[in-house]
């Protein structure tokens, strides 16, 4: 472990929750976030919390995963990654429907003619 990076583990059953501090900003633990270590790997994942009526305190909820901590910076899953790269896509098509309907007008004529009302 160099200087930039310091970290804190609190062992539990079979996961350890640790808070870990690498030099570079964007990697740093953010607000309503925690960071698990599950073997070898460190993740990061969303958190909230939610009053407990009957027991009077609050109690912890964890939303889902928002990467993987890496020397590198965090790393999204996969899932995220690829519903990203897919937005910008755009699916842009006029001839093969315009064709379609021009070849068809014969027939949309005669659809208006058995069902007038629609």
């Amino acid at each position: 472990m160099d200087e930039s990076e310091r970290k804190f583990c609190i062992p539990l059953r079979n996961y350890a929750i640790c808070h870990i501090r690498i030099g570079s900003s964007s990697t740093r633990k953010r607000k309503g976030t925690e960071i698990r270590k599950i073997g070898n790997n460190s993740y990061l994942y969303k958190v909230a919390s939610v009053r407990d009526k009957e027991k009077k305190r609050a109690k912890k909820i964890t939303e889902k995963v928002l990467g993987t901590i890496t020397r590198d910076g965090l790393i999204e899953p996969r899932q995220e990654r690829v519903m990203k790269s897919q937005n910008n896509i755009a699916v842009k098509e006029f001839g093969a429907t315009n064709f379609l309907l021009d070849m068809n007008d014969d027939i949309k004529e005669r659809f208006k003619e058995i069902y007038p009302d629609k």
